[in-house]
């Protein structure tokens, strides 16, 4: 068991190994013990349970006392956010935010040989040694950055589970509270715009195995809010180098509009929610067990969003509360990351549990 409990803090591959020896080694003896009582009856009668009783209680004993060394284990590691964030750490982590915010950095790798990722289209920089020291020293595998909003996300990866603490120097604003607005830093693969581009508004079943967008939603929306002008043009591009600051800064403006609930992109008719299986439809595309879909779910449960008369199809509600707007367009957020495919890629904050001080923290384990 103490085996088991030291890989559950340093996930070493023969300690691995080891308690699953010892594992084994435990089911062996619940074996022998098994049979002891057999074949000690003849000569001990009911004492011959003894043991077996015994093993079983230290067995017993032993996984629930493992529940509680495990939080003791894990205790002021990344896992245990209320140990973790404190004192030294605390200031070591947010020296490091501030040392990296505002400068067009988008993910920063622990690793000092990888190269940081920049926003698109900004010249590559140098990384403070004093990051990758602090990165490194706590575990953590990278750290996002999002200037427009002010934030910085350190992440890390323990036994397939991610721990996410997230730092804003803007703490006036809730994370939860604040509109989506899509920037640059948001932007993934401005390639993915000319694809859309050339592939129109219509898709073969072999056309749909090759994207990961939704042309029948997007490319509509895209035509009508940017016009096909701006569309044939790009239709004859190569690559995001013959894209324009000008038509980059058009589409950013026509996405952040989409983002709104004036939008009403939840009540496409190619967007609907089964219930039964709680199943988020959007065309060809299916996705259930995800924020988006469980913000679906939440908003159907508190009548922001209700059914359409086939029972499949969402409608928003009228005269909706600021805050309720707000969910609206986190939702048409979410579901934009989906639809434009590799385009963007808009991180949410719904689940964070505030922390204090301007941090936030939230796993997916």
């Amino acid at each position: 068991m103490a085996t088991m409990l030291a890989f559950q803090k340093h996930e070493s591959g023969p300690l691995l190994i080891a308690g699953m020896g010892l594992m084994l080694l435990l089911v062996g003896l619940a074996f022998w013990n098994l049979c002891s009582v057999f074949i000690l009856w003849g000569r001990y009668g009911f004492r011959a349970v003894y043991p077996a009783v015994c093993f079983v209680l230290a067995v017993t004993l032993s996984f629930q006392g493992s529940r509680y060394a495990t939080r003791i284990m894990l205790a002021g590691t990344p896992c245990s956010p209320d140990s973790f964030l404190k004192g030294q750490t605390k200031l070591d982590l947010e020296k490091a935010a501030t040392q990296i915010l505002g400068h067009s950095f988008k993910t920063i790798p622990a690793n000092p040989s990888a190269r940081a990722q920049m926003i698109r289209g900004y010249p590559q920089k140098a990384v403070p040694p004093d990051v990758i020291n602090t990165l490194q020293k706590y575990g953590f595998r990278d750290v996002e950055v999002d200037d427009s909003q002010s934030l910085v996300t350190f992440n890390y990866y323990h036994m397939r589970a991610w721990y996410r603490y997230t730092y804003t120097t803007d703490d006036l604003v809730p994370l939860i509270s604040r509109p989506p607005t899509l920037t640059e830093a948001d932007i993934e693969d401005w390639s993915e715009l000319i694809r859309i581009a050339k592939q129109g508004d219509h898709a073969t079943s072999e056309e749909a195995s090759r994207i990961v967008f939704s042309p029948g939603i997007v490319y509509p929306y895209l035509q009508r809010e940017i016009g096909q002008a701006q569309l044939t043009s790009l239709k004859g591009y190569d690559s995001e180098q013959d894209i324009s600051v000008e038509q980059k800064q058009l589409v950013l403006a026509a996405l952040n509009r989409q983002c709104l609930p004036s939008s009403r992109l939840v009540e496409n008719p190619d967007i609907t929610y089964d219930d039964a299986d709680n199943m988020l439809h959007l065309g060809e595309c299916r996705m259930d067990d995800f924020w988006v879909v469980f913000l679906v779910k939440n908003l159907l449960s508190d009548g922001v969003l209700v059914y359409a008369n086939d029972k499949s199809h969402l409608k928003i509600r009228e005269n909706l509360s600021l805050s309720d707007q707000n969910r609206i367009a986190w939702l048409n957020v979410g579901l934009m990351n989906f639809l434009y495919g590799n385009l963007f890629s808009k991180a949410e904050h719904f689940n964070d549990k505030y922390l204090g001080d301007g941090w936030y923290f939230t796993t997916n384990r």
